[in-house]
């Protein structure tokens, strides 16, 4: 038994095509030698799943997360703004355990969390699940 991580993106059309984590790492350390161009001028969905392997053969879906992945007019992820959004997602995470408690403010500095959000989104059902079936290899879609 072990683990593994997919990775699928989404295009507008709701086109699933799976991409290799070599890949996507590849594309936020040089994104200028890992174009796209298909996804020119958009914000991509991106779904990250973990998966369970029984035999090295992916058995079920333990975790997914969601975000948005945004494209220049080449097809060159916005690196800056993706990795902003995933920090925010992590302060987001993290402020609860790290706030005093003991503050007597009323204001919150909600900023992270707008910033977080708009680079998330929520499969509808049918997505995630013909985006469960492709992590598992039932439904067969591209690869980028």
């Amino acid at each position: 038994m072990g683990l593994t991580s997919r990775r699928f993106l989404i295009d507008k059309d709701g086109v699933i095509y799976r991409m290799s984590n070599k890949r996507f790492e590849r594309m936020v350390r040089n994104p200028e030698n890992e174009l796209i161009p298909d996804f020119a001028n958009q914000r991509i969905r991106c779904a990250d799943l973990v998966i369970e392997l029984v035999d090295r053969q992916p058995a079920e879906v333990c975790r997914e997360t969601f975000a948005i992945l945004e494209f220049d007019h080449r097809g060159c992820l916005d690196t800056g703004k993706f990795e902003k959004q995933q920090v925010a997602l992590v302060d987001a995470m993290l402020e609860p355990m790290l706030t005093d408690r003991k503050a007597t403010s009323n204001i919150i500095d909600a900023s992270q969390r707008f910033v977080a959000q708009g680079g998330t989104w929520a499969p509808t059902k049918a997505l995630r699940g013909q985006i469960e079936k492709a992590a598992l290899n039932i439904f067969k879609c591209n690869s980028l």
